[in-house]
Order: structure tokens, then C-alpha cells, then sequence
């Protein structure tokens, strides 16, 4: 029986959020979390695509899609999303329709989807892989992202990522990033799960262009070089202030951690999933600060950052 097997890495974007789409160079960061896919041959089905995806092992959605349009029987669940990815893959590289049918595949995501690291992005890319198209190009086809996590699905480095627009492959630089404060620095799981699509629709009409998206470039630079602590955290805070005030929002720590002791700054879209703190607090003094305040996952620099 004929196997395939791909794997992409999940992301955090550690600067840049919204600017990114405007041509801001980010700081984006892959992490030791990411999505499987396996293509076993299923002889028993020969014109039938059959999709089966997991999140840490635990089934969570199935269907079964037929023919050149990948026209999807009895899903368990949403599908559209798989099947336009699936449809448009087919689009651009016209031999995968056949490919994929009498196929088996399965996916598994290592990290719980609610946690916003990826799950998208890693099934582009993977999808990418089998299909034999550029990830780019099916991602820009088939959504409104930048393409920075998809940049982290496949490289083994931090990137520094710029968005080129649509019709073209992005500038992506591969980046030491290893600061001498990193035992310092820790990532904490929000709560919430953000529509990165609908928050991005949100603020379509935002202006993030001139001064605004060279201050974001700028920062991310400086946040890439930094060496000393305390100007980290003044970097992070400047950031917070420049997006809240281009999205009219409240930077996360005044709303829900003003008393802590150091520099909170949103990952992503603002109002949910993981967040970067910056402090001189132990390890210990940490996680209790933050699951008294209802966030249980904590993990340290080293333990996100794929590089580490």
C-alpha cells in the first residue's frame, strides 16, 4: 500500500499583527506544535476520496468527496473550507483531482485546534505538498491571510515576513531569534479562539498604510536585535499602543492584566488566543499569576519556539 506523509509547523506572529497585510515587515515565529497529514491508497474506493481529521488522535470530523469537483458526501461537519482548498488545488495543478482519488487520507493536528496556532495554515500547506502546487498561491486563492503562517508551516527558523501582495510569492527571511532575556518571556494561552478571516474583514477599512506600517516594520526589527530587556518591553508596549490605536481597541493588559508586573502584548488577532509576557517573575510566579486570573496554559520560550 502505497503512503505519504507530510508535516507543517504551527506559528506565532510575534510582531506585526494587522500590519502584516499592508506590507509590514513581522517577526513570526514557528512553534513545536503542528498538523500531520497521511495519504494511504484506499483500494476499496477507487473514485472516492476519503477524509478523516484528528486533533490529538481524537476523530473530529470525517467526509468523503468524489469526481473532479471534489463533490463531498455525508461530512460529519463544516466542509467547505477543505473542499474549496481541495477544489482550488485542483485548479492549479489539474493531474491532483485524479491523484487524490482512491486515496485515504488523515489528518492530525498535535495541539488543541481552540488554541488558534495554526490548524489553517499547517492543512494549506500540507495540502500544498501532496497537491504539488506553491502554498502561496493556494492560500491566497482561497483566503484573506498574508501568507506569514504559512512561511512558519515550512521553515525550521524564525522568519521575518513580508507580504507582497496576492500575485506574488512574499519576501521571507530566515532570522536568528534567541534573545538573551528569552528565559524571561513566556506564552500564555488567552482563552479564546480567534476568526483570524473575520477579524481581518473587521479591519479592512482601517488604515494601517505610511507612518503607521513603517513604525510596525521598525519595531519588528528592533525586536528581532534586541538585546536589552527593558527596551524589549518598551518595544512590545509601543507595538500594543500602535495597533490599538489603528483598531480602536484596548491593548490586552489594561483589560484584563493591568496589575501584572511586566509587558503584556497580543499574538495575532487581538481579543483571543495566545498572548507573549514579558517579566522578571519565576517560573512559578508566573503560571500562579496568570491561573489566577482563569489561564492554565502557560509555556516558557523554550518550550513554544520550534528553534529552541
Amino acid at each position: 500500500m502505497n503512503k505519504l506523509d507530510f508535516f507543517s509547523n504551527g506559528k506565532l506572529l510575534i510582531s506585526g499583527e494587522y500590519f502584516v497585510l499592508h506590507g509590514a515587515l513581522s517577526l513570526a515565529v514557528p512553534v513545536r506544535f503542528g498538523q500531520s497529514l497521511k495519504v494511504e491508497t484506499n483500494a476499496d474506493s477507487p473514485n472516492t476520496l476519503k477524509w478523516i481529521s484528528k486533533e490529538k488522535g481524537s476523530l473530529w470530523f470525517h467526509a468523503e468527496f468524489t469526481g473532479g469537483g471534489f463533490d463531498c458526501v455525508s461530512p460529519s461537519g463544516n466542509h467547505e473550507f477543505l473542499h474549496s482548498l481541495l477544489v482550488t488545488a485542483g485548479k492549479i495543478n489539474p493531474s491532483f483531482a485524479e491523484k487524490a482519488m482512491g486515496k485515504q487520507v488523515v489528518t492530525n493536528t498535535g495541539f488543541p485546534l481552540a488554541w488558534g496556532l495554526g490548524s489553517s495554515s499547517t492543512l494549506i500547506s500540507n495540502i500544498a505538498y501532496w497537491a504539488d502546487v506553491n502554498p502561496y498561491r493556494l492560500l491566497f486563492e482561497t483566503t484573506n491571510g498574508s501568507g506569514y503562517d504559512v512561511a512558519c508551516a515550512r521553515s525550521e527558523m524564525p522568519v521575518m515576513y513580508k507580504f507582497l501582495g496576492k500575485n506574488q510569492n512574499p519576501k521571507v527571511e530566515p532570522v536568528n531569534f534567541n534573545p538573551p532575556f528569552a528565559g524571561n518571556i513566556w506564552f500564555v494561552y488567552s482563552g479564546n479562539k480567534q476568526n483570524s478571516a473575520k477579524s481581518i474583514e473587521q479591519m479592512q477599512q482601517e488604515s494601517f498604510t505610511g507612518k503607521k506600517a513603517d513604525l510596525s516594520s521598525a519595531i519588528s526589527s528592533r525586536m528581532l536585535t534586541e538585546s536589552s530587556f527593558e527596551m524589549f518591553m518598551k518595544l512590545m508596549k509601543a507595538h500594543e499602543l500602535l495597533v490599538a490605536d489603528a483598531i480602536g481597541k484596548t491593548p490586552v493588559q489594561l483589560e484584563r492584566f493591568d496589575d501584572f508586573p511586566g509587558t503584556i502584548k497580543s499574538l495575532g488577532a487581538w481579543g483571543g488566543d495566545f498572548i507573549m509576557a514579558a517579566t522578571h517573575l519565576d517560573e512559578w510566579l508566573v503560571k500562579q499569576y496568570f491561573q489566577s486570573k482563569g489561564c492554565k496554559i502557560v509555556f516558557s520560550f523554550g518550550q513554544m519556539l520550534l528553534h529552541q
